[in-house]
């Protein structure tokens, strides 16, 4: 349980299993932007292919804070030995550009990213 952090008790989330509905997975700085185009921050992406399968090779492969995601758990690919926590695993809840990605869960270099609290429904968790 994520007790520490100091986030409620929330009926029916197990970790690792469901996305936090309190923790929002998104990169630093959401104003700055990259080079002098114009354009939002991006970064490497590793969306499933399929909903809830083990292929991470969807055609995507950058997003930007456009992109809403929730913590689910931090990921290895091994099981064995070390387990540095290089990944978190995310589930998009909302990215307007690209709609086909509603659900799918993503991992992304977990150094890379910050955690904020997430807005929820009725109001208990705010960015």
């Amino acid at each position: 349980m994520l007790g520490p952090c100091g986030l409620p008790y929330i009926e029916g989330y197990k970790y690792g299993f469901d996305a936090h509905p309190g923790i929002r997975v998104r990169l630093p700085n959401p104003g700055e932007y990259s080079g002098g185009d114009g354009n939002p921050m991006t970064y490497s992406i590793m969306l499933n292919r399929e909903f809830n399968c083990g292929y991470w090779d969807f055609e995507l492969n950058q997003f930007s804070n456009d992109a809403k995601l929730l913590f689910v758990d931090f990921y290895d690919w091994g099981g064995m030995h070390v387990r540095d926590h290089y990944y978190v695993r995310a589930k998009v809840i909302e990215w307007p550009e690209h709609p086909e990605t509603l659900g799918k869960h993503a991992l992304i270099e977990s150094h890379i990213v910050r955690y904020d609290f997430a807005d929820k429904p009725g109001g208990k968790y705010h960015l």
